[in-house]
């Protein structure tokens, strides 16, 4: 491969590093699928554990689940969001994100409504509320339902019904970590800071979260084939979803 490829493969791989996502209108897109250079960006990715997504008119550039130099662990998410305080609060988050992963994306009627409509965070606490009593009521009829899930359903259940919920009125409560829109705040901020769902009516009970483009990519592309997903997926999905 001589030094051109070279220079254009690294242009377009730092170009993806900086963007995250690039759309077909932009010139490194078209660059990309000459077949010396695709070859080229993807020894780049392979050599720092990312991967390239190619969806439909944009490629994205994630980090691989282990070894990326450019994966975020705990302690990094930690430096960067204050209010995940500890692995309690960021399993809590990670619920909190599935539920409404699950959510969106359990067939394309749902997708269309999420990307019209949005989902609104009272939405998300009621679903979540709805979740930890179906673990809880299943943890006590089956004590190896937990082990089986992987999950640390226990520690979730106990933290979220110690939070403070929403009023019956529907007025919110002052969030902060120690609430449940608080925490769900905190999630939806990490998608945000992503461009992965669109946030409005930020000071309004009736705030909701817009799944963008983007995120859909990720979750058909990158998640879309593991059966792990999938099954965590179903674990979400409360009997109100199905309604």
């Amino acid at each position: 491969m001589d030094y051109e490829i070279w220079k254009k493969a690294s242009a377009v791989y730092f170009h993806l590093l900086k963007k995250k996502v690039i759309e077909d209108s932009d010139e490194h897109y078209d660059i990309y699928f000459d077949p010396i250079v695709r070859e080229g960006v993807r020894m780049f990715a392979d050599q720092s554990s990312t991967q390239i997504i190619e969806a439909h008119k944009r490629l994205h550039l994630v980090a691989k689940a282990g070894g990326s130099v450019f994966a975020t662990n705990f302690t990094h998410l930690r430096s960067k969001h204050k209010d995940i305080e500890n692995k309690k609060h960021f399993y809590a988050v990670s619920i909190v994100l599935m539920a409404f992963m699950a959510e969106i994306d359990r067939n394309q009627a749902a997708k269309i409504k999420a990307r019209r409509e949005g989902v609104t965070f009272f939405t998300i606490e009621r679903t979540v509320t709805s979740l930890m009593d179906q673990w809880e009521e299943k943890i006590e009829q089956d004590n190896a339902f937990e082990k089986r899930s992987g999950l640390a359903m226990r520690d979730m259940v106990t933290l979220w019904k110690n939070m403070e919920p929403e009023s019956e009125r529907g007025v919110a409560t002052r969030p902060n970590k120690k609430t449940r829109m608080g925490l769900i705040k905190t999630a939806f901020k990490l998608l945000e800071d992503e461009g992965l769902v669109y946030i409005t009516d930020k000071d309004q009970p009736s705030i909701k979260a817009f799944p963008s483009n983007d995120l859909f990519d990720r979750l058909e592309y990158l998640y879309g084939d593991q059966d792990r997903y999938e099954e965590i997926k179903t674990l979400m999905l409360t009997e109100e979803a199905y309604a």
